[in-house]
């Protein structure tokens, strides 16, 4: 099952570079639907629980074979639509470029796991205890929730856009190039903001007005948990507004920008697990750094991005979809008085 859900993991990347997400997705759901009304077939007409099981695994290891199938099935057919040219490709040089960025981007990416919850959980356990470190694991999945939501909207459109701005045609000075890429770096970022900011109103409102929602009278004990929960989402949000610029630097392949934006970012870490200054900060304090340090890492890159390639943060479309988010704050606070 882990082996043909990998395969379908790369068959998605596929379509999403070539923007071909409905197809995808319509694809997934259909098959999905067929497995569940399947499966709870079986469920009102067996009861015993082994049997189900493993039904259930059987119905899932056939879906994902088909799905698979499928997805092989129209593959041809996407390519022969997206006709690449007929210059020779040199595979060999193809290969080590992949390679080589696969790698970095897989140290990247690990760098970032050392503050992650597979991580901290076990770091906060030895640290604090299991209390807090479960404590912590509740709320953080709940953060994460949030995040996902941003992640598999956002999916790889994001480098594919800017990979397919950048090998636009362009003129001797680059110019209608660097335009192009740039109109599109501004829309991709405002358009993540439209997603990341209503998220980060209603966050606000919830953590703001918990009490009120689940009538909890006790708030002393929901004080910890909302923080954490609080700090992480925030984070999270503003970590995927800025990620095109991450992803800017990926496509133009800047990898020495790119080691020296997590530098800071990696002595935190190293000073957070050999130093003893976690202890001192408490839980909440570190977390705060953790993701403090987290979100360094992409100042550095929107300092580096402005400075070599003039690309200006859309401060202007920004500020609006702020401005009508706090119009609906203001207005769903204002409801909540009118109802007490």
């Amino acid at each position: 099952m882990f082996f043909t859900e990998g395969i379908l993991s790369i068959f998605k990347l596929i379509y999403h570079s070539y923007f071909k997400q409905k197809q995808f997705n319509s694809l997934m759901s259909i098959i999905v639907i067929f497995k569940s009304t399947i499966l709870f077939s079986f469920i009102l007409a067996i009861t015993k629980s082994y049997t189900l099981l493993k039904i259930a695994f059987i119905l899932e290891l056939f879906a994902s074979f088909l799905s698979v199938a499928i997805c092989l099935k129209s593959l041809k057919g996407l390519y022969n639509h997206n006709n690449q040219g007929n210059s020779e490709i040199i595979h060999k040089n193809l290969t080590a470029e992949f390679v080589f960025h696969s790698g970095i981007m897989w140290i990247n990416n690990n760098l970032k796991s050392f503050s992650e919850r597979n991580f901290t959980i076990l770091f906060f356990t030895y640290l604090f205890g299991p209390l807090q470190a479960n404590l912590f694991k509740i709320t953080s999945d709940s953060a994460l929730l949030l995040q996902r939501i941003t992640v598999k909207t956002i999916g790889t459109t994001d480098t594919s856009l800017l990979f397919y701005a950048q090998t636009i045609k362009y003129d001797k000075n680059n110019f209608v190039q660097n335009t192009f890429v740039q109109n599109t770096f501004e829309n991709l970022i405002t358009q993540i903001s439209r997603i990341c900011i209503p998220l980060f109103g209603i966050i606000t409102f919830m953590v703001f007005n918990f009490n009120y929602l689940l009538n909890n009278k006790n708030s002393s004990k929901t004080f910890f948990d909302i923080n954490i929960f609080f700090i992480i989402s925030i984070f999270y949000l503003f970590e995927s507004i800025l990620s095109p610029y991450e992803r800017l630097l990926e496509v133009k392949r800047k990898y020495i920008i790119l080691t020296f934006s997590y530098l800071p970012y990696v002595l935190a870490i190293f000073c957070l697990a050999f130093f003893k200054i976690t202890a001192a900060l408490g839980i909440i304090s570190t977390i705060l750094f953790i993701q403090m340090s987290r979100l360094l890492i992409y100042f550095i890159m929107l300092i580096i991005v402005r400075k070599k390639y003039n690309f200006h943060f859309p401060i202007k479309n920004v500020s609006k979809i702020i401005f009508y988010t706090f119009i609906l704050f203001i207005f769903a606070s204002s409801l909540k008085y009118l109802l007490l």
